[in-house]
């Protein structure tokens, strides 16, 4: 047995010897996969360029390094030069370095961020010796980053397929938030050369949302995000920078501009008549917050939702008329005012309806309203005064404004990621914030009535004011007409209980009420697609005719 052992021993250390005499093979070369420049559009104007390299590393990692330079607006009415660094670094499962360093108009910063597979740490240095962290955050082994400054960072959903939802790091603030991506969709591409198809993907967190070109490779082609107005084009012919999806007005059959003076103000917009002589119900469009044109979007943005428009063309297929004027201040209507509040809003609505009923072409048929959102609370308050002689309400509320603006807000929060005590902490803060606006004691906006910290935020009261005059559910209980309630069961922004809640109110008052609810629809009632606010980014969703198709049913049989 003692020779057995030295025999073994004296096998194992030649093979050391031999092993050793054998040059370990080199490690596998980093390929490079994919590089370019990228340019970054804000209303047509370049403010950004971007250029990007991602190798695949000898271990199968996969880095973005890039160079992206910012022309920001200063204070002094110009702008100021930022430069990023980004470099980033995807294993297998998910994120195992961020790093960027930046070169800011008051000097040099960075932001780190290390994933040894266990732990995540996030630390920021700032251009004024200001430093933060290194901090722990709960990044999951399969998270992400999502740099929303960085185009090119957005090349990871075509490069690394994975799973439809993750967690996401945002740099710039250390919250962890879920990121949802949608399935890809056939695409097509316009350049000077011609057309071409591609895939995209909408990625969406919250009220964010951008869309992704990508071509048959997985390789980035073009970034869209709309709520931010930036359009991301690769160089060499892959798009063009400028808004898509807007239709021509001037194209459509049987459309008429219209003007209506009201006081101040000037009131324009497009009334859709029906084939035929008439006499046609008419409904006036009124739109939710925010500033709209007469096809529901949004000056400023790269959103074309165009809702209204589609809601018009249903109206006018079933044959009743529809009146979609430009909100005060956007397109061709002119404000009465500077500050236009919700009454004002009700006298132009009053004065777009006495239009429509002494219009030759409409004289004869009910003349009513679509409310959609914060614009239920106008519909009703003409149906209450008997301007209209009924209602349609889209996503409407059943509850004052204040609380619907703090729900919001609080589950806004909560997708980003924000602590439960920082919630918490806000919450209070805002709702004291509204207690003030509506203190009619205030006289002057100014300590000792106004806490130091609120005095910058004093503009707002007029507005608040009158916006919380209108109980919605007071008003119900005095309409003069019947009301039709749709309700989208996916509403993000308005869930479907503020519906049943005015609904309800309704028919205890004993008016005539019919509420629907649509499955899968949400605020706009378009079906969803990440199930999220972001969705509104998506550049090719539609208005759903069923639902479409019954408001302009009902309408019809009034």
């Amino acid at each position: 047995m003692k020779n057995f052992h030295l025999a073994c021993l004296g096998l194992t250390f030649a093979a050391s010897l031999s092993c050793a005499q054998v040059p370990l093979p080199p490690p596998n070369p980093d390929v490079k996969i994919d590089e370019g420049v990228i340019d970054v559009y804000q209303g047509g104007v370049r403010c950004a360029v971007e250029s990007f390299t991602i190798v695949r590393t000898g271990n199968g990692d996969i880095e973005i390094h890039g160079e992206a330079t910012l022309a920001l607006p200063d204070r002094a009415g110009g702008s100021e030069k930022w430069t990023f660094y980004p470099m980033v670094r995807y294993g297998g499962r998910g994120l195992k370095l961020y790093e960027l360093r930046a070169k800011y108009p008051t000097g040099p910063g960075t932001t780190d961020v290390r994933f040894d597979g266990a732990q995540c740490t996030w630390s920021f240095q700032g251009p004024n010796n200001q430093q933060v962290g290194p901090t722990p955050v709960p990044l999951p082994l399969d998270g992400i980053l999502i740099d929303k400054r960085i185009m090119s960072h957005f090349a990871y959903f075509g490069l690394i397929p994975g799973d439809k939802t993750r967690l996401s790091l945002d740099p710039d603030t250390a919250r962890v938030a879920e990121v949802r991506i949608s399935d890809p969709v056939p695409a097509r591409i316009e350049t000077p050369l011609g057309n071409f198809l591609c895939e995209r993907v909408l990625v969406t967190t919250g009220a964010f949302g951008a869309n992704i070109w990508l071509n048959p490779e997985g390789f980035l082609l073009r970034v869209e995000i709309p709520h931010f107005g930036l359009v991301a084009v690769r160089r060499g012919c892959y798009g063009f920078p400028g808004i898509r999806g807007r239709g021509v007005e001037a194209e459509e059959p049987a459309l008429r501009e219209i003007r209506v003076q009201n006081g101040r103000a000037q009131l324009a917009g497009s009334l859709y008549t029906p084939d035929g002589a008439g006499p046609f119900n008419t409904v006036l469009i009124i739109s939710d917050s925010g500033a709209q044109d007469r096809n529901g979007n949004q000056p400023g943005t790269t959103l074309s939702w165009n809702h209204h428009r589609d809601w018009a063309r249903a109206f006018r297929r079933a044959g009743v008329a529809v009146i979609s004027p430009d909100d005060a201040g956007v397109g061709l209507s002119v404000p009465g005012r500077d500050e236009e509040t919700i009454s004002d809003s009700v006298l132009h609505g009053r004065a777009l309806l006495a239009w429509a009923r002494k219009e030759a072409a409409l004289q004869g048929g009910k003349v009513g309203v679509l409310g959609h959102g914060e614009g239920s609370l106008v519909a009703l308050q003409l149906l209450k005064n008997g301007d209209a002689d009924f209602a349609v309400l889209i996503g409407a509320h059943g509850r004052m404004m204040g609380s619907i603006y703090l729900s919001q807000e609080e589950a806004e929060m909560r997708r980003q990621g924000v602590p439960e005590a920082v919630i918490k902490d806000k919450l209070v803060e805002d709702a004291e914030i509204q207690r003030l606006w509506l203190d009619t004691k205030i006289q002057l906006w100014a300590p000792p009535a106004v806490p130091e910290q609120f005095v910058h935020m004093g503009a707002p009261r007029a507005w608040f004011r009158d916006l919380m005059s209108f109980d919605v559910i007071k008003i119900a209980a005095e309409v003069k007409g019947p009301v039709f309630i749709i309700h989208g069961e996916a509403d993000a922004q308005i869930p479907v209980t503020d519906g049943e809640a005015l609904a309800k109110a309704l028919t205890d008052a004993k008016k005539d009420v019919t509420f629907r609810k649509y499955p899968g629809l949400d605020h706009l009632l378009m079906k969803t697609i990440n199930g999220e606010i972001g969705d509104s980014a998506d550049p090719d969703r539609k208005v759903d005719p069923d639902a479409a198709d019954e408001m302009a049913k009902w309408v019809k049989g009034r």
